[in-house]
């Protein structure tokens, strides 16, 4: 008997759901109260967490429709158990608890950093093994990846995710939230602008972004008229913290003899890593842009190979 999967993602502020049968998705509805968020200049938990409240209904019943498909044809409930904010993980956690024991199915929880890690192989063919860069606004991980049940840590964040630098400097620049594709807009990668930083981090320490983030806030503060100067931050700041990934990912490349790399999370959707990524000598396999950031598909997909 074949399986289809029911996967539910509310650890930030993305409600998503979707179906996955026998390894493949079927269909995914993905909404975001990123909207409701954006004059905060990033995520308030309280409101996020009731997004999830009001739409997760909706969404499985739009997406059931939409798929011609019945609650009696599920054969597992997959949800995203941690790491996340706490009250949009509970909601998340409690539709989905009440939805299997409504249709009598098992349930899955999964590691929405592992469903990251394996996002890529919703459009392409995974070997192993093979490194992973996991880069959102929550996390910025790097594993070893010798299974779908085999994932070892190698590096990760001590301080700041790179994702959430990038928000705090765009609110820095008045440009929005998110900020990621709010800088990688008017980054100018032919603009001639001095480092940010006088040396750059050795790669064999942890991912730390807090000293870049200072630096770039007292070169703000350094600006007279930054609302003039927005894109030449922006440029400033995205070359030396994209610059730093390629640096750490040679390292491990070095280190590990492993010469395939995925790369995923909200950050993945960025042009500039994506055209420096060309550059390695390895093969780089880059979610796609409809799975990059935060999505129920990628947790319905991983728990396939859970069951």
């Amino acid at each position: 008997m074949g399986s289809l999967i029911l996967g539910i993602e509310t650890s930030c502020d993305d409600t998503s759901i979707a179906l996955v049968r026998d390894g493949k998705l079927v269909d995914l509805i993905t909404e975001s109260s990123a909207s409701l968020q954006s004059s905060w200049g990033g995520v308030v938990p309280e409101i996020a967490a009731r997004y999830h409240g009001d739409r997760l209904v909706p969404i499985l019943g739009a997406l059931l429709d939409r798929s011609h498909i019945s609650l009696e044809e599920i054969t597992h409930v997959a949800y995203t158990s941690h790491p996340g904010l706490a009250g949009c993980l509970l909601t998340g956690q409690v539709f989905a608890k009440s939805l299997a024991f409504l249709i009598k199915k098992p349930l899955i929880p999964v590691n929405h950093v592992h469903g990251h890690v394996f996002s890529v192989g919703l459009t392409h063919s995974l070997d192993f093994p093979h490194l992973s860069l996991v880069v959102s606004g929550k996390t910025t991980s790097l594993f070893l990846v010798n299974g779908y049940r085999r994932i070892y840590l190698l590096d990760e964040t001590k301080d700041n995710a790179i994702g959430e630098v990038y928000d705090k400097v765009a609110r820095k620049l008045d440009l929005g939230y998110p900020g990621g594709a709010a800088i990688d807009e008017i980054f100018d990668g032919n603009l001639k602008v001095p480092q940010l930083l006088k040396n750059r981090s050795n790669p064999a320490k942890p991912f730390s972004y807090a000293g870049i983030l200072s630096a770039t806030m007292r070169l703000c503060d350094s600006i007279p008229d930054l609302s003039q100067k927005k894109a030449y931050v922006a440029t400033i700041f995205q070359k030396w913290v994209i610059d730093e990934l390629i640096v750490k990912i040679k390292y491990w490349i070095g280190q590990t003899g492993v010469n395939t790399l995925t790369v995923s999370g909200g950050v993945a959707a960025n042009r500039y890593l994506r055209s420096r990524l060309k550059n390695l000598n390895i093969r780089s396999l880059l979610v796609d842009q409809s799975y990059s950031g935060d999505n129920a598909a990628m947790i319905a997909y991983y728990a396939y190979f859970l069951i």
